[in-house]
């Protein structure tokens, strides 16, 4: 098993020094590309929700969603033809 602790210390509480600062969580969240997809998607949603009021109604995840849906449907369609092997794309 990866990183077994003993039982002692599963409930240890790391030191105040050992908490990690924000330019170590932004080196992590440099690191690994999907983190830094995920963060820049969330400072993009917040910019333009800022910017425009609409943008987070539900009317919009509405017509987001069945825009999506067409999409999602095709996708799914060619995933179960390429996987059936079928046809090359």
């Amino acid at each position: 098993m990866w990183g077994a602790r003993p039982v002692a210390e599963l409930g240890r509480v790391a030191p105040a020094s050992a908490a990690a600062g924000p330019r170590q969580w932004l080196s992590v969240i440099g690191r690994q590309r999907e983190l830094t997809l995920v963060a820049i998607m969330i400072v993009l949603g917040a910019g333009v929700s800022l910017m425009a009021p609409q943008f987070l109604s539900a009317d919009n995840f509405s017509k987001v969603a069945v825009l999506a849906a067409v999409t999602a449907v095709a996708a799914v369609g060619e995933a179960l033809v390429v996987i059936t092997r079928g046809i090359d794309l």
